[in-house]
């Protein structure tokens, strides 16, 4: 058995391995999970994220800038936020 309070994002509760692999993302509640395998010890279950709140985004705003060309988005999906749009965090 293992302890929850030890866990890791991205490591096997029961070897230690990175190497897992990621099957469906189920939403329940205010919580996130992955059903998750480790292809070294082949221990199976699932990697939980609580959900918390980070902004809203325009998508009226992303169309009338993408048409006009002007804007970049890269910045904003690799800051961890919503992809696109006008970010009000």
């Amino acid at each position: 058995m293992y302890d929850v309070e030890k866990s890791e994002r991205g490591v096997c509760p029961k070897c230690g391995s990175h190497n897992l692999d990621y099957e469906n993302m189920e939403p329940d509640g205010e919580c996130v999970y992955w059903e998750v395998y480790c292809r070294d010890c082949d221990w199976e279950g699932e990697e939980w994220y609580d959900l918390k709140f980070a902004c809203y985004y325009s998508k009226e705003k992303l169309e009338r800038k993408e048409e006009s060309g002007k804007e970049n988005y890269a910045n904003i999906r690799d800051s961890n936020r919503p992809a696109g749009g006008d970010a009000i965090c």
